[in-house]
Formats: structure tokens, sequence, C-alpha cells
């Protein structure tokens, strides 16, 4: 037998990769993946505590509390619709993340005043600490996804 009949021979065809990405292609940045990893934990997040506190409150009450529990859900749903848009690149997803930030502090102020109202002697500032703590992680998150890099990104979509 011959070299040039061996099957256990190296290949003589240069060998490459194809995982590069096609030239032209803007990668999408570190700080939108990360951004948008820490929204969407807050999400998940802010859902099983949604839920966890429909099963521990009895809705069949009031209506009044049936929708201020649906408001909650209809501000985590159009979150995450806009993280998926924002993950496609659309710009107005990061603007629309943003404005329900400013809600979200907005809704801590008032959950904070009511609290501190009906909150029982040291459960207050562990309360706010928790809030100040989630809203901090929210801010950063949102903070990410306005970097130069993901500025640079969402401006290049083309269409």
């Amino acid at each position: 037998m011959t070299m040039a009949n061996n099957p256990y021979s190296p290949p003589r065809a240069e060998v490459t990769e194809h995982l590069a990405a096609p030239a032209g292609a803007v990668l999408r940045p570190r700080t939108v993946v990360i951004g948008l990893g820490i929204i969407t934990a807050l999400l998940i997040y802010g859902a099983v505590n949604i839920s966890l506190g429909m099963r521990l409150q009895r809705f069949n009450q009031s209506p009044l509390l049936v929708a201020a529990a649906l408001l909650p859900l209809a501000g985590l749903l159009s979150q995450a619709a806009a993280i998926v848009f924002a993950f496609r690149r659309r710009n107005w997803a990061r603007i629309t993340l943003l404005v329900l930030l400013a809600l979200g502090f907005l809704g801590i102020a008032v959950s904070l005043f009511a609290f501190s109202k009906i909150a029982q002697a040291g459960s207050f500032p562990r309360y706010a600490a928790v809030l100040s703590g989630l809203l901090l992680l929210r801010t950063a998150g949102v903070g990410l996804l306005f970097t130069p890099s993901a500025n640079a990104w969402f401006r290049s979509r083309t269409n």
C-alpha cells in the first residue's frame, strides 16, 4: 500500500473553521448581553414574587385587589416584550425599558411610603433595603444598554 492510498494519512486539504462572523456583521456587545441578562433575572424574580403574592392573597374579596394584581402583571408582560425586542436590536425597546425603570422608581416610592405607614417596627428597613437593591440592579441593567458600545450596536441596525 502506498502513502497516497493510506486511509490513515492526514488530509491534504486545508481545514478551516467557519465560526467567524460574516464580513460586515456587528456582534452584540457584552454590555447588552449582561444588561438584558440582569433585567431578565429581575423579571423572573418579579414573576415569582407576584405569583406567590397571588397565592397568599385571596382575591375574591374585592375587585380592586384583582386590579392591583393585574397592573404589575401587565408591567411584567410589557417588560418581557421589551427585552425580546431589545435583544433583536430594536432601539425603541431599550427606551421602553428606560421608561419602565422610571415608572419603577415611582412605584417603589409609593410602595415605600405605603409600607412605612403599615409596617411593623423593624421590618421597614429590611423592606426598603431589598427594594433599593432591586432598583439598583435594574438601573445597572438598563444603564448597560446605554453604554457607547451598546449605542453603536443599536444605531448600526439596518433594514
